[in-house]
Protein backbone atom coordinates (compact mmCIF):
# COMPACT_ATOMS: atom_id res chain seq x y z
CA UNK A 1 0.00 0.00 0.00
CA UNK A 2 1.04 3.48 -1.25
CA UNK A 3 2.16 6.09 1.62
CA UNK A 4 1.25 9.53 1.62
CA UNK A 5 4.36 12.00 3.09
CA UNK A 6 4.08 15.95 3.64
CA UNK A 7 6.83 18.35 3.67
CA UNK A 8 6.68 21.79 4.46
CA UNK A 9 9.42 23.98 2.48
CA UNK A 10 9.41 28.10 2.69
CA UNK A 11 11.78 29.02 -0.29
CA UNK A 12 14.18 32.54 0.65
CA UNK A 13 13.75 35.45 -1.82
CA UNK A 14 16.60 35.18 -4.33
CA UNK A 15 16.92 37.78 -6.65
CA UNK A 16 19.48 39.87 -7.94
CA UNK A 17 18.23 43.38 -9.31
CA UNK A 18 20.15 46.53 -10.46
CA UNK A 19 18.67 48.63 -7.68
CA UNK A 20 18.59 46.59 -4.71
CA UNK A 21 20.31 43.34 -4.62
CA UNK A 22 19.62 42.85 -0.45
CA UNK A 23 15.67 43.48 -0.27
CA UNK A 24 12.96 44.55 -2.67
CA UNK A 25 9.24 46.12 -2.15
CA UNK A 26 6.59 44.28 -1.28
CA UNK A 27 2.92 45.10 -2.34
CA UNK A 28 1.78 43.17 1.12
CA UNK A 29 2.79 45.78 3.64
CA UNK A 30 1.40 43.60 6.33
CA UNK A 31 4.14 43.95 9.22
CA UNK A 32 3.81 48.10 10.05
CA UNK A 33 3.47 48.70 13.48
CA UNK A 34 0.65 51.16 13.07
CA UNK A 35 -1.08 53.03 10.02
CA UNK A 36 1.36 55.71 8.47
CA UNK A 37 0.10 59.06 8.11
CA UNK A 38 -0.12 60.20 4.34
CA UNK A 39 -1.38 63.58 3.72
CA UNK A 40 0.74 63.21 0.06
CA UNK A 41 -0.33 62.24 -3.28
CA UNK A 42 2.13 59.56 -3.37
CA UNK A 43 1.68 55.75 -2.66
CA UNK A 44 4.50 53.44 -0.84
CA UNK A 45 5.09 50.25 -0.39
CA UNK A 46 7.21 48.53 2.29
CA UNK A 47 10.27 46.66 1.87
CA UNK A 48 10.48 42.90 1.99
CA UNK A 49 13.36 42.51 4.85
CA UNK A 50 12.86 45.79 7.46
CA UNK A 51 9.64 46.59 7.83
CA UNK A 52 10.38 50.35 8.93
CA UNK A 53 12.11 50.78 5.59
CA UNK A 54 9.14 52.66 3.22
CA UNK A 55 9.47 53.13 -0.08
CA UNK A 56 7.67 55.94 -1.75
CA UNK A 57 5.96 56.14 -5.25
CA UNK A 58 5.94 58.71 -7.66
CA UNK A 59 2.67 61.49 -7.24
CA UNK A 60 -0.04 60.10 -9.12
CA UNK A 61 -0.56 63.90 -10.25
CA UNK A 62 1.49 66.46 -10.69
CA UNK A 63 1.68 70.33 -12.20
CA UNK A 64 2.66 72.11 -15.10
CA UNK A 65 3.38 75.40 -15.74
CA UNK A 66 3.39 76.98 -19.05
CA UNK A 67 5.45 80.45 -19.78
CA UNK A 68 4.15 81.90 -22.91
CA UNK A 69 3.55 81.17 -26.49
CA UNK A 70 7.06 82.01 -28.13
CA UNK A 71 8.75 81.43 -31.88
CA UNK A 72 5.54 81.78 -33.91
CA UNK A 73 5.54 80.66 -37.30
CA UNK A 74 4.56 82.38 -40.62
CA UNK A 75 2.10 79.80 -41.07
CA UNK A 76 -0.24 81.47 -38.75
CA UNK A 77 -1.18 83.26 -42.20
CA UNK A 78 -3.62 80.37 -42.60
CA UNK A 79 -5.77 80.71 -39.82
CA UNK A 80 -8.33 83.07 -41.24
CA UNK A 81 -8.20 80.04 -43.54
CA UNK A 82 -9.22 77.67 -41.05
CA UNK A 83 -11.79 79.75 -39.35
CA UNK A 84 -13.71 79.52 -43.26
CA UNK A 85 -13.02 75.84 -43.48
CA UNK A 86 -14.57 75.30 -39.87
CA UNK A 87 -17.64 77.50 -41.06
CA UNK A 88 -17.65 75.61 -44.23
CA UNK A 89 -17.74 71.97 -42.35
CA UNK A 90 -20.98 73.31 -40.23
CA UNK A 91 -22.36 74.08 -43.16
CA UNK A 92 -21.85 70.56 -44.58
CA UNK A 93 -22.86 68.81 -41.59
CA UNK A 94 -25.81 71.06 -41.62
CA UNK A 95 -26.26 69.60 -44.91
CA UNK A 96 -25.73 66.06 -44.06
CA UNK A 97 -28.24 65.99 -41.13
CA UNK A 98 -30.79 67.79 -43.51
CA UNK A 99 -31.03 64.88 -45.47
CA UNK A 100 -32.22 62.63 -42.29
CA UNK A 101 -35.16 63.49 -43.21
CA UNK A 102 -35.35 63.74 -47.02
CA UNK A 103 -33.84 60.42 -46.24
CA UNK A 104 -37.31 59.74 -44.46
CA UNK A 105 -38.61 60.60 -47.60
CA UNK A 106 -36.92 59.20 -50.11
CA UNK A 107 -37.24 55.43 -48.47
CA UNK A 108 -41.27 56.03 -48.32
CA UNK A 109 -40.86 56.91 -52.31
CA UNK A 110 -39.30 53.93 -53.03
CA UNK A 111 -41.33 51.79 -51.10
CA UNK A 112 -44.28 53.19 -52.47
CA UNK A 113 -42.40 52.84 -56.25
CA UNK A 114 -41.69 49.25 -55.34
CA UNK A 115 -45.53 48.28 -54.57
CA UNK A 116 -46.70 49.84 -57.96
CA UNK A 117 -44.36 47.98 -59.57
CA UNK A 118 -45.24 45.25 -57.67
CA UNK A 119 -49.50 46.14 -58.69
CA UNK A 120 -48.48 46.54 -62.21
CA UNK A 121 -46.48 42.90 -62.54
CA UNK A 122 -49.29 41.46 -60.75
CA UNK A 123 -52.18 42.60 -63.83
CA UNK A 124 -49.68 42.27 -66.56
CA UNK A 125 -49.68 38.63 -65.53
CA UNK A 126 -53.25 38.10 -64.69
CA UNK A 127 -54.16 39.47 -67.50
CA UNK A 128 -51.20 37.62 -70.03
CA UNK A 129 -53.01 34.27 -68.36
CA UNK A 130 -56.80 35.25 -69.29
CA UNK A 131 -55.66 35.91 -73.17
CA UNK A 132 -53.35 32.42 -73.67
CA UNK A 133 -50.33 34.67 -73.87
CA UNK A 134 -47.94 33.17 -71.51
CA UNK A 135 -45.68 31.99 -74.15
CA UNK A 136 -45.64 36.22 -75.29
CA UNK A 137 -44.60 36.70 -71.94
CA UNK A 138 -42.16 34.10 -72.26
CA UNK A 139 -41.03 35.27 -75.55
CA UNK A 140 -40.46 38.69 -73.28
CA UNK A 141 -38.34 37.48 -71.14
CA UNK A 142 -36.19 35.65 -72.84
CA UNK A 143 -35.54 38.85 -75.16
CA UNK A 144 -34.32 40.60 -72.10
CA UNK A 145 -32.03 38.07 -71.17
CA UNK A 146 -30.56 38.36 -74.02
CA UNK A 147 -30.17 42.22 -75.08
CA UNK A 148 -28.87 42.16 -71.21
CA UNK A 149 -26.57 39.43 -72.89
CA UNK A 150 -25.55 41.94 -75.79
CA UNK A 151 -25.02 44.51 -73.89
CA UNK A 152 -21.88 42.30 -71.64
CA UNK A 153 -20.81 41.06 -75.24
CA UNK A 154 -20.12 44.85 -76.78
CA UNK A 155 -18.54 45.79 -73.72
CA UNK A 156 -15.97 43.15 -73.61
CA UNK A 157 -15.37 43.20 -77.51
CA UNK A 158 -14.69 47.37 -77.41
CA UNK A 159 -11.63 45.94 -74.55
CA UNK A 160 -11.07 42.71 -76.47
CA UNK A 161 -6.64 41.84 -76.52
CA UNK A 162 -7.06 37.89 -77.35
CA UNK A 163 -10.47 35.49 -78.56
CA UNK A 164 -11.27 38.13 -80.03
CA UNK A 165 -13.34 36.08 -82.89
CA UNK A 166 -14.78 34.22 -80.32
CA UNK A 167 -16.72 37.49 -78.80
CA UNK A 168 -17.51 38.09 -82.40
CA UNK A 169 -19.18 34.88 -83.25
CA UNK A 170 -21.11 34.87 -79.33
CA UNK A 171 -22.46 38.32 -81.10
CA UNK A 172 -23.47 37.65 -84.12
CA UNK A 173 -25.19 33.96 -82.65
CA UNK A 174 -26.84 36.51 -79.80
CA UNK A 175 -27.83 38.45 -82.48
CA UNK A 176 -29.53 35.50 -85.01
CA UNK A 177 -31.36 34.58 -81.77
CA UNK A 178 -32.72 37.88 -80.76
CA UNK A 179 -33.87 38.04 -84.71
CA UNK A 180 -35.65 34.76 -84.13
CA UNK A 181 -37.41 35.85 -80.75
CA UNK A 182 -38.84 38.70 -82.56
CA UNK A 183 -40.21 37.73 -85.04
CA UNK A 184 -41.88 34.96 -82.87
CA UNK A 185 -43.33 37.72 -80.90
CA UNK A 186 -44.59 39.56 -83.77
CA UNK A 187 -46.01 36.52 -85.43
CA UNK A 188 -47.85 35.86 -82.27
CA UNK A 189 -48.97 39.88 -81.82
CA UNK A 190 -50.48 39.86 -85.43
CA UNK A 191 -52.91 37.27 -85.01
CA UNK A 192 -55.37 39.80 -82.28
CA UNK A 193 -54.11 43.14 -82.12
CA UNK A 194 -56.90 44.99 -80.13
CA UNK A 195 -55.13 41.84 -77.50
CA UNK A 196 -51.53 42.80 -77.93
CA UNK A 197 -52.18 46.54 -77.49
CA UNK A 198 -53.61 45.97 -74.37
CA UNK A 199 -50.78 43.81 -73.17
CA UNK A 200 -48.29 46.04 -74.67
CA UNK A 201 -49.74 49.25 -72.21
CA UNK A 202 -49.32 46.88 -69.05
CA UNK A 203 -45.88 45.86 -70.24
CA UNK A 204 -45.31 49.65 -70.46
CA UNK A 205 -46.48 50.46 -67.19
CA UNK A 206 -44.68 47.96 -65.42
CA UNK A 207 -41.32 49.30 -67.25
CA UNK A 208 -41.74 52.83 -66.24
CA UNK A 209 -42.44 51.55 -62.58
CA UNK A 210 -38.99 49.91 -62.65
CA UNK A 211 -37.43 53.39 -64.51
CA UNK A 212 -38.77 55.14 -61.99
CA UNK A 213 -37.29 53.07 -58.88
CA UNK A 214 -33.70 52.70 -60.70
CA UNK A 215 -33.78 56.47 -60.87
CA UNK A 216 -34.89 57.34 -57.43
CA UNK A 217 -31.88 55.06 -56.41
CA UNK A 218 -29.85 56.19 -58.03
CA UNK A 219 -30.15 59.94 -57.75
CA UNK A 220 -29.70 59.83 -54.41
CA UNK A 221 -26.98 57.26 -53.82
CA UNK A 222 -25.27 60.01 -56.05
CA UNK A 223 -25.80 62.85 -53.83
CA UNK A 224 -24.81 60.90 -50.22
CA UNK A 225 -21.28 59.81 -52.45
CA UNK A 226 -21.17 63.54 -53.25
CA UNK A 227 -21.35 64.66 -49.89
CA UNK A 228 -19.43 61.90 -48.41
CA UNK A 229 -16.75 63.25 -50.69
CA UNK A 230 -16.85 66.30 -49.92
CA UNK A 231 -16.80 65.68 -46.54
CA UNK A 232 -13.88 63.87 -46.92
CA UNK A 233 -12.11 66.51 -49.08
CA UNK A 234 -12.56 69.12 -45.85
CA UNK A 235 -10.98 66.76 -43.78
CA UNK A 236 -8.19 66.43 -45.85
CA UNK A 237 -7.52 69.91 -46.09
CA UNK A 238 -7.88 70.47 -42.03
CA UNK A 239 -5.94 67.72 -41.57
CA UNK A 240 -3.01 69.56 -43.50
CA UNK A 241 -3.15 72.64 -41.55
CA UNK A 242 -2.84 70.33 -38.86
CA UNK A 243 0.33 69.04 -39.62
CA UNK A 244 1.81 72.75 -39.95
CA UNK A 245 3.71 74.32 -37.03
CA UNK A 246 1.71 77.22 -35.57
CA UNK A 247 4.60 78.31 -32.08
CA UNK A 248 5.84 76.92 -29.22
CA UNK A 249 5.23 77.22 -25.57
CA UNK A 250 7.36 76.66 -23.22
CA UNK A 251 6.33 74.39 -20.20
CA UNK A 252 8.23 73.06 -16.76
CA UNK A 253 6.98 70.10 -15.06
CA UNK A 254 7.29 69.48 -11.28
CA UNK A 255 6.22 66.20 -9.57
CA UNK A 256 6.95 67.05 -5.96
CA UNK A 257 8.06 64.10 -5.16
CA UNK A 258 11.33 64.98 -3.09
CA UNK A 259 8.56 67.21 -1.22
CA UNK A 260 6.68 64.02 -0.67
CA UNK A 261 8.75 62.02 0.79
CA UNK A 262 10.30 64.83 3.42
CA UNK A 263 6.59 65.16 3.98
CA UNK A 264 6.44 61.10 5.13
CA UNK A 265 9.39 61.63 7.12
CA UNK A 266 7.91 64.47 9.30
CA UNK A 267 4.58 62.88 9.70
CA UNK A 268 5.96 59.14 10.56
CA UNK A 269 9.84 59.94 12.25
CA UNK A 270 9.99 56.16 13.06
CA UNK A 271 10.01 55.18 9.23
CA UNK A 272 12.49 55.37 6.88
CA UNK A 273 11.23 56.89 3.62
CA UNK A 274 12.99 56.80 0.34
CA UNK A 275 12.29 56.99 -3.26
CA UNK A 276 11.89 53.82 -4.96
CA UNK A 277 13.66 52.99 -8.03
CA UNK A 278 12.22 53.14 -10.95
CA UNK A 279 12.89 52.08 -14.91
CA UNK A 280 11.32 52.33 -18.59
CA UNK A 281 10.05 55.81 -17.81
CA UNK A 282 7.65 56.81 -20.75
CA UNK A 283 6.20 60.99 -21.57
CA UNK A 284 3.19 61.08 -23.58
CA UNK A 285 1.49 64.34 -24.59
CA UNK A 286 -1.71 66.09 -24.58
CA UNK A 287 -3.55 69.23 -24.75
CA UNK A 288 -7.18 70.18 -23.01
CA UNK A 289 -8.69 73.75 -22.40
CA UNK A 290 -10.90 74.32 -19.53
CA UNK A 291 -13.05 76.42 -21.96
CA UNK A 292 -13.88 73.03 -23.68
CA UNK A 293 -12.02 74.71 -26.69
CA UNK A 294 -11.33 71.41 -29.30
CA UNK A 295 -7.58 71.25 -29.35
CA UNK A 296 -7.31 67.33 -29.56
CA UNK A 297 -3.77 66.54 -31.22
CA UNK A 298 -2.59 70.08 -31.12
CA UNK A 299 1.00 68.84 -30.04
CA UNK A 300 2.78 67.99 -32.66
CA UNK A 301 5.98 66.94 -30.59
CA UNK A 302 7.96 68.07 -27.76
CA UNK A 303 11.34 68.58 -26.56
CA UNK A 304 12.62 67.58 -22.54
CA UNK A 305 16.16 68.34 -21.81
CA UNK A 306 17.29 68.43 -25.49
CA UNK A 307 15.54 65.53 -26.34
CA UNK A 308 12.42 65.77 -29.13
CA UNK A 309 9.70 62.87 -29.57
CA UNK A 310 7.15 62.84 -31.64
CA UNK A 311 4.03 61.24 -29.21
CA UNK A 312 6.14 59.40 -26.49
CA UNK A 313 9.56 60.15 -24.98
CA UNK A 314 11.27 57.08 -24.06
CA UNK A 315 13.69 57.71 -20.24
CA UNK A 316 15.77 55.84 -18.22
CA UNK A 317 13.95 56.25 -15.38
CA UNK A 318 11.04 58.20 -13.82
CA UNK A 319 11.86 62.14 -14.21
CA UNK A 320 10.87 64.04 -11.06
CA UNK A 321 11.16 67.35 -12.49
CA UNK A 322 11.80 69.09 -16.06
CA UNK A 323 11.42 71.81 -18.92
CA UNK A 324 10.82 71.50 -21.99
CA UNK A 325 8.98 72.88 -25.08
CA UNK A 326 5.56 71.99 -26.43
CA UNK A 327 5.35 71.95 -30.43
CA UNK A 328 1.73 73.30 -31.36
CA UNK A 329 0.20 73.29 -34.88
CA UNK A 330 -2.18 75.66 -35.96
CA UNK A 331 -5.12 74.22 -34.75
CA UNK A 332 -4.22 75.14 -31.42
CA UNK A 333 -2.29 78.34 -31.94
CA UNK A 334 -4.93 79.80 -34.47
CA UNK A 335 -8.02 80.06 -31.43
CA UNK A 336 -5.18 81.55 -29.23
CA UNK A 337 -3.83 84.32 -31.59
CA UNK A 338 -7.58 85.25 -32.89
CA UNK A 339 -10.86 84.22 -30.89
CA UNK A 340 -13.26 86.15 -32.69
CA UNK A 341 -12.37 84.24 -35.99
CA UNK A 342 -13.78 80.67 -33.86
CA UNK A 343 -16.28 81.76 -32.38
CA UNK A 344 -14.87 81.81 -28.49
CA UNK A 345 -16.40 84.47 -26.84
CA UNK A 346 -14.02 83.53 -23.31
CA UNK A 347 -10.94 82.37 -25.13
CA UNK A 348 -8.13 81.05 -22.53
CA UNK A 349 -4.79 82.62 -22.24
CA UNK A 350 -1.41 80.73 -22.63
CA UNK A 351 -1.53 80.73 -19.31
CA UNK A 352 -5.24 78.98 -18.32
CA UNK A 353 -3.98 76.10 -21.04
CA UNK A 354 -3.55 72.58 -19.53
CA UNK A 355 -0.67 70.99 -21.57
CA UNK A 356 -1.39 67.44 -20.30
CA UNK A 357 1.26 65.12 -19.80
CA UNK A 358 1.39 61.34 -18.55
CA UNK A 359 4.41 59.69 -17.29
CA UNK A 360 4.69 55.75 -16.94
CA UNK A 361 7.11 54.05 -15.26
CA UNK A 362 7.77 50.40 -13.57
CA UNK A 363 8.79 49.65 -10.28
CA UNK A 364 10.38 46.86 -8.73
CA UNK A 365 7.53 44.65 -6.19
CA UNK A 366 7.57 41.29 -4.64
CA UNK A 367 4.77 38.77 -4.80
CA UNK A 368 3.90 36.61 -2.48
CA UNK A 369 2.91 33.16 -3.72
CA UNK A 370 2.58 29.53 -2.16
CA UNK A 371 1.95 26.18 -3.67
CA UNK A 372 1.16 22.51 -3.35
CA UNK A 373 3.20 19.86 -5.01
CA UNK A 374 2.01 16.64 -4.93
CA UNK A 375 3.74 13.68 -7.00
CA UNK A 376 5.19 10.10 -6.84
CA UNK A 377 8.92 9.50 -8.07
CA UNK A 378 8.30 5.78 -9.10
CA UNK A 379 5.92 7.16 -11.02
CA UNK A 380 7.66 10.43 -12.37
CA UNK A 381 10.83 7.87 -13.71
CA UNK A 382 8.46 5.47 -14.84
CA UNK A 383 7.17 8.59 -17.60
CA UNK A 384 10.65 9.55 -18.32
CA UNK A 385 11.89 6.40 -19.12
CA UNK A 386 9.31 5.32 -20.99
CA UNK A 387 9.39 8.00 -23.42
CA UNK A 388 13.28 8.29 -24.00
CA UNK A 389 15.30 10.69 -25.47
CA UNK A 390 12.73 10.76 -28.37
CA UNK A 391 10.52 12.94 -26.22
CA UNK A 392 12.43 16.08 -26.66
CA UNK A 393 12.41 15.87 -22.56
CA UNK A 394 15.00 18.17 -20.90
CA UNK A 395 16.44 19.19 -24.86
CA UNK A 396 16.44 23.14 -23.75
CA UNK A 397 15.96 23.33 -27.76
CA UNK A 398 12.91 21.84 -28.02
CA UNK A 399 11.34 21.51 -24.55
CA UNK A 400 9.30 24.42 -23.36
CA UNK A 401 7.65 25.40 -19.96
CA UNK A 402 4.12 24.68 -21.16
CA UNK A 403 5.91 21.17 -22.96
CA UNK A 404 6.93 20.28 -19.82
CA UNK A 405 3.97 20.76 -17.71
CA UNK A 406 1.42 18.85 -20.19
CA UNK A 407 4.59 15.59 -20.21
CA UNK A 408 4.22 15.75 -16.02
CA UNK A 409 0.59 17.12 -16.00
CA UNK A 410 -0.27 13.38 -14.32
CA UNK A 411 2.90 12.65 -12.30
CA UNK A 412 3.51 16.03 -10.42
CA UNK A 413 0.84 18.22 -9.73
CA UNK A 414 0.77 21.87 -8.69
CA UNK A 415 -1.97 23.58 -6.70
CA UNK A 416 -1.30 27.71 -7.00
CA UNK A 417 -2.64 29.32 -3.47
CA UNK A 418 -2.75 32.90 -1.79
CA UNK A 419 -2.45 34.98 -5.23
CA UNK A 420 -3.53 38.19 -5.17
CA UNK A 421 -6.15 38.38 -8.09
CA UNK A 422 -5.04 42.06 -9.14
CA UNK A 423 -1.27 41.05 -8.70
CA UNK A 424 -1.49 37.27 -10.13
CA UNK A 425 1.47 35.80 -11.75
CA UNK A 426 1.51 35.41 -15.27
CA UNK A 427 1.49 31.79 -16.36
CA UNK A 428 4.92 31.55 -18.20
CA UNK A 429 6.16 32.68 -14.94
CA UNK A 430 4.55 30.31 -12.83
CA UNK A 431 5.18 27.11 -15.34
CA UNK A 432 8.97 28.61 -14.71
CA UNK A 433 8.48 28.28 -11.10
CA UNK A 434 7.05 24.77 -11.66
CA UNK A 435 9.46 23.76 -14.08
CA UNK A 436 12.39 24.67 -11.01
CA UNK A 437 10.52 22.80 -8.20
CA UNK A 438 10.20 19.75 -10.41
CA UNK A 439 14.19 20.33 -10.72
CA UNK A 440 14.67 20.90 -6.98
CA UNK A 441 13.19 18.10 -6.32
CA UNK A 442 14.06 15.52 -8.46
CA UNK A 443 17.92 16.52 -7.41
CA UNK A 444 17.18 16.21 -3.83
CA UNK A 445 15.46 12.99 -3.32
CA UNK A 446 17.75 11.38 -5.19
CA UNK A 447 21.19 12.81 -3.98
CA UNK A 448 19.35 12.16 0.11
CA UNK A 449 19.35 8.83 -1.33
CA UNK A 450 22.37 7.96 -2.54
CA UNK A 451 23.70 9.60 0.75
CA UNK A 452 21.51 7.59 2.81
CA UNK A 453 21.12 4.41 1.36
CA UNK A 454 25.02 2.11 0.74
CA UNK A 455 22.67 -0.46 -1.25
CA UNK A 456 22.16 2.44 -3.74
CA UNK A 457 25.65 3.82 -3.80
CA UNK A 458 26.71 -0.47 -4.60
CA UNK A 459 23.81 -0.29 -7.28
CA UNK A 460 24.72 2.46 -9.04
CA UNK A 461 28.08 1.18 -9.33
CA UNK A 462 27.23 -1.98 -10.67
CA UNK A 463 24.29 -1.61 -12.77
CA UNK A 464 24.31 -2.79 -16.67
CA UNK A 465 25.44 0.44 -18.97
CA UNK A 466 22.78 -0.86 -21.30
CA UNK A 467 19.65 0.21 -19.61
CA UNK A 468 17.62 2.66 -21.28
CA UNK A 469 17.39 4.85 -18.59
CA UNK A 470 20.95 4.54 -18.76
CA UNK A 471 21.34 5.42 -21.86
CA UNK A 472 18.80 8.21 -21.45
CA UNK A 473 20.88 9.70 -18.78
CA UNK A 474 24.32 9.48 -20.84
CA UNK A 475 23.16 10.85 -23.88
CA UNK A 476 21.10 14.06 -21.89
CA UNK A 477 24.63 14.91 -21.04
CA UNK A 478 26.05 14.37 -24.64
CA UNK A 479 22.72 16.62 -26.06
CA UNK A 480 23.17 19.77 -23.27
CA UNK A 481 26.42 18.96 -21.16
CA UNK A 482 26.41 22.55 -19.98
CA UNK A 483 22.95 22.93 -18.87
CA UNK A 484 22.22 22.02 -15.13
CA UNK A 485 18.80 21.02 -16.00
CA UNK A 486 20.59 18.20 -18.46
CA UNK A 487 23.21 17.34 -15.52
CA UNK A 488 20.77 17.12 -12.89
CA UNK A 489 18.11 14.87 -14.84
CA UNK A 490 21.48 12.56 -15.63
CA UNK A 491 22.15 11.59 -12.24
CA UNK A 492 18.19 11.22 -10.76
CA UNK A 493 18.02 8.92 -13.58
CA UNK A 494 20.98 6.94 -13.04
CA UNK A 495 19.70 6.38 -9.37
CA UNK A 496 16.27 5.91 -9.98
CA UNK A 497 17.45 2.72 -12.34
CA UNK A 498 19.84 1.63 -9.37
CA UNK A 499 16.39 2.02 -7.29
CA UNK A 500 13.50 0.66 -9.74
CA UNK A 501 15.67 -0.98 -12.39
CA UNK A 502 17.92 -3.75 -10.11
CA UNK A 503 15.65 -6.60 -8.54
CA UNK A 504 18.50 -7.10 -5.86
CA UNK A 505 17.98 -3.57 -3.62
CA UNK A 506 15.75 -4.27 -0.80
CA UNK A 507 12.15 -3.89 -1.07
CA UNK A 508 12.07 -1.49 1.80
CA UNK A 509 14.48 1.08 0.00
CA UNK A 510 11.73 1.11 -3.33
CA UNK A 511 9.32 1.96 -0.90
CA UNK A 512 11.03 5.30 -0.20
CA UNK A 513 10.15 6.24 -3.56
CA UNK A 514 7.14 4.67 -4.40
CA UNK A 515 5.08 6.76 -2.13
CA UNK A 516 2.77 9.63 -2.66
CA UNK A 517 4.66 13.58 -1.63
CA UNK A 518 3.51 16.32 -0.98
CA UNK A 519 5.30 19.97 -0.20
CA UNK A 520 4.13 23.15 0.30
CA UNK A 521 6.39 26.24 -0.92
CA UNK A 522 5.95 29.55 -0.40
CA UNK A 523 8.46 32.61 -1.87
CA UNK A 524 8.18 35.91 -3.39
CA UNK A 525 8.92 36.45 -7.05
CA UNK A 526 9.96 39.70 -8.11
CA UNK A 527 7.36 41.15 -10.55
CA UNK A 528 7.93 45.00 -12.28
CA UNK A 529 4.60 46.69 -12.03
CA UNK A 530 3.02 49.55 -14.16
CA UNK A 531 2.45 53.10 -13.00
CA UNK A 532 1.80 56.74 -13.78
CA UNK A 533 1.67 60.45 -13.35
CA UNK A 534 -0.23 62.54 -14.77
CA UNK A 535 0.61 66.13 -15.50
CA UNK A 536 -2.03 68.85 -15.38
Amino acid sequence: MRQTAILIITVGLVFIYSFRSYAVPTLYPDRLSRKIINPTNSNYIVDTRDPWRIYVLPPTTAEVRPRGLHTVTANVGFCKEISELQKFNLDTLELINSMKTKDTQTRAQVEVEKQALLEANKKMSEFASSMGLQELMALDVRLQQVELRLDTLYERYKSCLRDCDVVARDIQDSQKIRTDLSARRLSLGSSNANVMYEYERNKNRVQAHEKNLLTLETNWKKLQLDLLDLYQQFNRMFDAHARREGGRVAVTYDSGWSRNVETLKRQNPQYNFEKIPTKNAQIRSGLLSKSQLPLEGSIISFDVGGVSAEGVLALGSYPEAFAGNAVLNLLGVCPLLHPEWFGLKNAPSIEQMIYGMTVGYEYPAAMKYEVKVSYNMYRMYELIKSQGKSSGFFTSKVWSYQDEALFFQDTFRVEWKNQNDQNKLSLEQRRAIESDLRRQILSRLASNLVMSDPSIRLALSNQPQNTGAVVLAESLIKVCPLNIYCQGASVVLNVLQAVFGGSELKQSVKQKLDVNLVEHHSNEEIVMQPMLTTYK
